[in-house]
């Protein structure tokens, strides 16, 4: 560790890593918190000015992982922040099973069932149903008869995803199965058997990258719903199941409808910390469909930081018990972009008839960034010169014509 500033003021200890844990951490090291890894972080996470490791020893994530490695730390006190589905799932469940670690290690977090409910999908639908929120048709798979049941027509506009979105990933380096016919479910299917996982047939509603809206915020020790903040996909990569590449905010007034499903989904289950939660308009019957909800730190909880909705903060605050305020203020049509994904998004392949680059860098020029940052150059600085590193291997590579 660089110094022992956590004796003044308890740091925040965040597990996982990518996107969502570079955002964690400059919106709490911007506020002056002491900011640790549990792990030792790639380029270009490990290039932030507030980038800082604990001890890099924790193992998978696991709750016996966790609380032997919690143990082990010289912290009088840290806050935790998981940056992935199963740290969530390991962190709570390894402060449930060891209340003794609960004060020195406090959270906000939703409770462990909670957490089981929204990180497993198949569970996911099951509680959309029952509280009868506006979501698509989901059928649960549970053999290879439950397929063959379904009506061959339904497959021209369905796919498969999986109930545990981080392992399938991590697998098949995708987020869903795109299918047109019972024979090529049946094959997806075994695929995913084999590998032990489950999957579900949802309903792919149509329409356009710009029906996807998001609903971030933050649900106090209260239960008391204080942050929100609304943006509009506008482009996305890949182009069937990707990420947001570049988005705009928008008023909590286009979101309403999401708003109140929203509203009825975390009371129900007396919800307690980050969120963001995705829909995507149904132009058929004017809906907009709940599609899922993450439970913990996002990608772009940086973006939300940026106009003025700092869930990490009042998530800090919140575990330590310190009043949290409301976050609900936030300029409307700030767009923000993810470079790396969005260049691949702006090819005419995709985006026909595209952009061309000077409209592109336009966009890109008046855009708040994923990793560049005015008060924090170092991650992109090395993330372009690694490019371009690979870049000049590429050309020197090419065979020379005789």
């Amino acid at each position: 560790m660089k110094s022992d500033d956590h004796k003044l003021k308890p740091p925040a200890l965040l597990f996982g890593g990518g996107l969502t844990l570079l955002s964690v951490v400059r919106a709490l090291g911007r506020r002056g918190i002491p900011v640790y890894c549990a792990e030792v972080q790639p380029p270009p996470n490990c290039w932030s000015r507030w980038y800082r490791i604990a001890q890099s020893n924790t193992g998978d994530p696991t709750p016996r992982n966790l609380t032997a490695y919690l143990r082990s730390l010289p912290f009088e006190q840290a806050v935790l922040f998981p940056c992935s589905d199963h740290w969530l799932a390991a962190i709570v469940a390894g402060l449930e099973e060891n209340p003794d670690l609960q004060n020195r290690f406090p959270t906000s977090l939703p409770g462990r069932k909670t957490v089981a409910t929204f990180t497993d999908k198949a569970h996911f639908a099951n509680l959309l149903q029952e509280l009868a929120l506006p979501h698509p048709r989901t059928l649960i798979i549970d053999d290879e008869n439950a397929l063959t049941e379904v009506d061959a027509t339904f497959f021209s506009h369905a796919f498969l995803k999986p109930a545990d979105s981080q392992r399938f990933g991590e697998i098949f380096h995708c987020k869903a199965f795109t299918v047109n016919s019972v024979d090529e479910a049946l094959s997806r299917y075994r695929q995913a058997k084999e590998a032990g996982l489950s999957l579900l047939l949802q309903e792919r509603i149509p329409g356009p990258p710009t029906h996807h809206y998001f609903i971030d915020g933050f649900v106090d020790r209260h239960g008391t719903l204080a942050a929100l903040f609304a943006r509009q996909r506008l482009r996305m990569y890949p182009p069937d199941f990707g990420n947001s590449s570049y988005l705009v905010t928008v008023s909590l007034e286009t979101v309403q409808q999401g708003i109140r499903s929203l509203e009825k989904l975390l009371s129900f289950v007396q919800y307690r910390g980050i969120f963001s939660a995705e829909f995507k308009f149904d132009a058929r019957d004017g809906q907009f469909k709940l599609l899922e909800v993450n439970a913990r730190p996002w990608w772009y909880l940086g973006f939300a930081a940026d106009c003025g909705i700092d869930v990490a903060s009042l998530a800090y605050r919140d575990a330590l018990g310190l009043d949290v305020g409301q976050q609900k203020s936030y300029p409307v049509g700030v767009h923000f972009v993810y470079a790396e994904y969005d260049a691949p998004a702006c090819s005419p392949a995709i985006s026909p008839p595209g952009l061309s680059d000077w409209q592109r860098y336009r966009q890109w020029l008046k855009a708040r960034q994923a990793v560049f940052a005015w008060d924090d150059l170092s991650p992109s600085l090395h993330q372009w010169k690694d490019r371009l590193v690979e870049k000049a291997k590429r050309i020197f590579r090419k065979p020379r014509v005789r």
